[in-house]
């Protein structure tokens, strides 16, 4: 392989120095010269993960035509040495769930580093020493976007160069793998980035809209990990109009999520209370779902109460999700209460009520049925009651089945009896309370529980009506 590939470069070379010295005129020379085949060998080279490729790699760093390929194996090695396998959720986009993990690393052994990132480093100093090349720059620059990523160590001096030496466009790609081998980044390097973009846009529009304006998104996306966060709102303000709609702030969005900082909740709302669409945003409502912090959790609570979700498509999903962190979060419940004691009486309190359903306990339901019983507006389904007097327990003997266990519901059964009427339709105590027992009559019932909700009381149960076409004959 290594043979092949040297031949490869010398005639690649060649045809190169032939090409130019014609003007790059069509022709064999300059056909070749636009098919090089690195990456042919690089796919080779990945494949064969043992020390002998790795050593054989470093040969090759300084090589204009292979050292960033070559750099990418040594990674891609250290990888598979020390990281479980990625899951493919990011397919189109970068993972930044690791940065906190990361940065808690770096923060214990601050001079932790590795041999790969070591030996890439060592060549990068040699690249840029005084009197190199543009070519040998930019090579250096390409080398330092693969190390950064890798435990690195420190080495300000040398990443500082690189900073100033890269390009706009491949600046971005070096800071972003500071931020994934979890270093904090100035904000004024970041800021400079952004306000680059936006001056050179003045005079070249299409670099905002071709492709989707991913030059400017690569550097947004970078501002959840910088070492002022709360920054990132004022150069959102400073975008044009269409760079800051939410669906162009996506990614940056979604980082906000996974930024270790604790400054990223407050900014990720601000950005919504100053810009109401986002609301509306999915990317956005995943984004504070996912911050799991009780703060974040009544924040949620009461933009639904205050109806800033109310024009959102798929309210059953809204709903399923509050229930999550009402289920995560158990003192939010009282709170979640006293914003419906008033009853269900607008389209955001409607969905908390939905989202009760969807994770109750006793005082809960005794709510929502209360609710039934006076306003006629039913938010009980089936599975509300399921959930309140099964439980789901993993089978031992089939893997994703579960079983479905009866949990003792006593008090709730007593409680609804007495709130039952005359069994009728519009009895909902009664409607439930049955569908208790069919659930019972399917799963069985808890040794403890009476067949009879609450025997001392004297009320009837079953509640028997007479058949509305019976005959006297029968």
């Amino acid at each position: 392989m290594k043979r092949l590939l040297d031949d490869n470069l010398r005639r690649y070379r060649a045809f190169r120095e032939e090409a130019k010295a014609a003007g790059w005129r069509q022709g064999e020379a300059s056909n070749e010269a636009h098919q090089p085949m690195t990456h042919e060998y690089q796919r080779a080279f990945l494949a064969i993960k043992a020390p002998e490729t790795a050593a054989m790699m470093q040969e090759y760093l300084q090589d204009e035509h292979f050292g960033e390929l070559a750099a990418q194996v040594l990674a891609d090695q250290w990888r598979t040495a020390n990281e479980l396998p990625k899951d493919k959720r990011f397919p189109f986009g970068v993972d930044f769930s690791g940065v906190e993990e990361k940065r808690a690393a770096r923060a214990v052994d601050p001079d932790a580093t590795s041999a790969e990132a070591e030996a890439i480093f060592a060549a990068i100093e040699s690249l840029i020493a005084d009197g190199a090349t543009d070519e040998q720059k930019k090579l250096a620059v390409a080398l330092g976007i693969v190390a950064s990523r890798l435990p690195h160590g420190q080495r300000d001096s040398t990443i500082q160069k690189l900073i100033a030496l890269a390009p706009r466009r491949t600046r971005s790609d070096l800071l972003l793998g500071l931020v994934l081998s979890g270093e904090e980044i100035d904000t004024k390097i970041v800021g400079d980035g952004i306000s680059e973009v936006l001056e050179a846009a003045k005079t070249k529009p299409w670099i905002l809209t071709q492709s989707d304006g991913d030059e400017l998104k690569s550097w947004l996306r970078l501002l959840p990990f910088v070492n002022q966060p709360t920054e990132a709102l004022a150069f959102v303000r400073d975008m044009p109009p269409a760079q800051r709609e939410p669906r162009f702030l996506e990614g940056m969005v979604g980082a906000l999520a996974d930024a270790p900082s604790g400054e990223s909740e407050e900014v990720l709302f601000k950005l919504a209370e100053e810009d109401p669409r986002f609301y509306l945003n999915d990317r956005w409502r995943t984004a504070v779902l996912r911050f799991g912090t009780p703060s974040s959790a009544r924040r949620i609570v009461d933009l639904t109460a205050s109806g800033a979700f109310d024009r959102t498509g798929n309210h059953w999903h809204l709903a399923g999700e509050l229930g999550s962190l009402i289920e995560a979060h158990p003192d939010l419940r009282a709170h979640l209460y006293s914003l419906l004691k008033g009853g269900p009486t607008t389209p955001g309190l409607a969905m908390l009520a939905r989202a009760v359903a969807e994770a109750p306990d006793e005082d809960g339901l005794l709510l929502l049925i209360k609710f039934e019983q006076e306003q006629k507006r039913t938010f009980v389904t089936w599975q509300t009651i399921d959930r309140l007097v099964t439980q789901h327990v993993p089978s031992s003997d089939w893997a994703g089945a579960y079983d479905v266990v009866p949990v003792p519901a006593g008090s709730l059964r007593q409680k609804l009896l007495a709130l039952t009427t005359d069994g009728g339709h519009a009895d909902a105590a009664a409607r439930w309370l049955r569908q208790i027992d069919w659930i019972r009559d399917e799963h069985g019932m808890p040794e403890a529980e009476p067949r009879h909700p609450d025997l001392p009381s004297g009320k009837s149960w079953p509640i028997m009506q007479p058949d509305p076409d019976a005959t006297a004959e029968g």
